[in-house]
Formats: C-alpha cells, structure tokens, sequence
C-alpha cells in the first residue's frame, strides 16, 4: 500500500508472500505515485524488485527489497519515445528482461546485465500478434518465418511464439489506450474479448542484437564485443542454448579470431564451473548427452561426403539431440582449422628454410 507524504512523496510498505509465510519488508518512501498502474513488484535474476515506472519524470527506478532496507538499486533514464506516451506506462518482466511498454508507441526491453542499463537492449519494438500471443520483439522478414533482419525497431513482419523463437502468422501490432495489463505477462483486450501473453523471440532478439551493432547503434561496441555480448545474452535466456550452439558454431565456421573463440569458450567453461558448484549441474544427463554426442558425430562422420560440417540432426525431433550433435560439429570444425592452420605453418617453414 502506499500513502502520500510530504514533499511530494509516497510512502511503500511492501509485502512478501511466501508458500509458508507472509513476510512484512520494511517501508520506504519513492516519488510521488499518481497511480497504482506505477508499481509493479518482480523478480529479477532471483533478486525482489519494487519497480516504479514513472511516464512524467521519464524514467524507471528499481528498488531493491531485502529484509533489512529497500534502497534503489538501479535509475534507468527513458530516450524520448517514451515521453510522447500518451497513456502511461506498464511493466512486464519475462525471462529476467525487462519490458516497459510505452503505451500506445512501443515496447523498451531492458536487461539489467547488461554493462550499460541505460540504454535499451535493442532499438524500440513493436508486438506481432497471433490468436494467443503477443511476440517481443516483431521483426520484418520476407517471408513469415521468425528470426529474419532487424529494423530499426518496430516495422511489420513476423515473428511469434515462447523460448527461442517459434514461427507464426500476423503482422505488427500497434498498441490500444484501454488494454489492460497484468502479471506476470497478460494483456486484456476486453473490446475484442481476447486475453494475450507476452513472449519472448529470442531468435528476432538476437537478429536485433545483432543488426543494431551494424547499423552503429552501438558505437562503443566492437565486433568481437558484440559477439561476445550475444553469447552472454543467451546463457542468460531460457531456451537459449539451441541458439548459443548455433551462434558458437557460425563464429567457428566463418573462422573468426582464435582470441574470440577462447574468450567464449573461457565464459562458457566459467558458467558450467559456477553450476557445478552451485549443484545445479547434472553429470548422469551429461553423460547422458556426451554419450548422444558421440552416437551422433559418428554417424555424421559416416554419413558425410562432402564436408565435416553436416549436421545430421533433421531427422530426429529432440532438441537434445540435436544441441549433441552441432557441439560435435563445431568440434570437428574446431579442428579442421587447427589442422589447416598447422599445415599451413609447416608448409612456410619448409619453404623459408629451403
């Protein structure tokens, strides 16, 4: 609940329910609240955040909720598109990014991970609908298939569906002044009598990852950092591992760097080490997927007639399998250059001292 104050301030007492308990967090007093709609409690990266959107002051303060002090922990300023909603604005967090909708413009999508929070994740989007869902971001494409070429933000296209991208139909849609959101990720269309989820399309979010950093976007961004920045998205993101896998294998093929590929494979490595601390780590389905892994790259090996890099997986409809066999691909990818590149060191050695 929250009161008004003095000095233009409103007063917070924020609680936490719990399965086995009701836990009563201490107050704490934010700018002044004209609305409830200003509010929103979430979790973040396993952390509680009381989240106030502000459309007046133009920005969004996240403050920080633990047993013993509620402080603001991150001010994130909005560009100028948001000062032109003429509604205000709503807050939804899926899979820990956070998404401030603009009402009726468009959608900001935050990661509070990122280096710097104070810009957007990626240029201002709009949803593609179709008959359940909303997708985040909508991306245009040629054709309706998902994870095509980003824009700058928000032109029509496709692009639907949960985790990891999906396919589907529809165009982009704009937003409505009497939508109605709700947590964790529902939009109420009471005119059309629909009720929507919002999703992530992590294949469209990487396409304008990816773009923004072309187009200059990102200028303090490299190259390789961009890369880099993809990786560390996806291992961040539900569903994301089937990207990674395909993200690490395009960077192996198009022989990017030998630094840029040991500086992903010492982050992966950091993160299988952290869940194998951490007990999140199952060895028996590792072994479980290291034993698919090597099934799989020998029959591709076998199968293959023209190149080490052919995938055989189109066959089979586990995910998992799959994820084993590009692991192996990359592998033998991985080493076919090592190979090539020996030789070609050997080949200049021989010749320098003839």
């Amino acid at each position: 609940g929250s009161s008004g104050g003095g000095g233009g301030s409103s007063s917070v007492q924020a609680f936490h329910f719990r399965p086995s308990a009701l836990v009563k967090l201490p107050k704490f007093d934010l700018p002044a609240v004209s609305s409830a709609t200003e509010l929103t409690v979430r979790q973040l990266y396993g952390r509680l955040f009381c989240i106030y959107a502000s459309a007046s002051r133009r920005e969004v303060l996240l403050y920080q909720l633990t047993r013993e002090r509620a402080a603001v922990a991150l001010r994130i300023p909005l560009p100028p598109v948001a000062a032109a909603a003429t509604a205000s604005l709503r807050v939804h967090v899926v899979d820990n990014l956070l998404l401030v909708h603009a009402v009726p413009l468009c959608v900001l999508v935050y990661d509070i991970k990122e280096k710097d929070v104070s810009r957007p994740l990626v240029p201002p989007a709009l949803l593609g609908i179709t008959d359940t869902t909303f997708s985040l971001p909508h991306v245009a494409t040629d054709n309706a298939a998902d994870g095509g070429g980003g824009g700058g933000g928000g032109s029509a296209g496709s692009g639907s569906g949960g985790d990891g991208g999906g396919s589907g139909g529809g165009g982009a849609i704009g937003y409505d002044e009497q939508w109605e959101f709700y947590q964790p990720s529902l939009i109420v269309d009471r005119r059309r009598g629909r009720v929507n989820s919002v999703r992530l399309s992590l294949a469209a979010l990487v396409a304008l990852l990816a773009s923004s950093h072309k187009s200059g976007a990102s200028p303090t961004t490299t190259s390789s950092g961009a890369k880099l920045r993809i990786v560390d998205f996806l291992l961040r993101r539900r569903g994301g591992k089937l990207l990674l896998l395909q993200h690490i294998r395009s960077m192996v093929c198009l022989q990017h760097s030998l630094s840029l590929l040991a500086n992903v494979f010492d982050t992966l490595n950091f993160v299988l080490a952290s869940a194998i601390t951490s007990g999140h780590y199952d060895s028996s389905r590792a072994s479980a997927l290291a034993a698919e892994a090597a099934t799989a790259a020998a029959a591709t090996a076998a199968a293959a007639t023209t190149s080490t890099t052919t995938i055989a997986t189109t066959a089979t409809s586990s995910s998992e399998h799959a994820m084993a066999a590009v692991v192996a691909s990359v592998k033998n990818e991985a080493r076919r250059h090592a190979a090539a590149a020996a030789a070609s060191s050997a080949s200049t050695t021989t010749t320098t001292s003839t």
